[in-house]
């Protein structure tokens, strides 16, 4: 089984552009290193300014 991987700058960059202000909710899962996808995750979500 193949499984997406989601690029969540460009998915930041898209809510940006299309002027998206306001809480976003996403369902994601580690592949490996759950804390450490969770601090890059809230890394890219926290400069994102939207």
């Amino acid at each position: 089984m193949r499984l997406a991987v989601c690029n969540y700058p460009a998915v930041v960059a898209a809510l940006r552009e299309l002027g998206c202000a306001g809480p976003v909710g996403l369902e994601a899962f580690a592949h490996s290193d759950s804390e450490l996808a969770l601090r890059r995750f809230a890394d890219v979500f926290s400069k994102a300014e939207i």
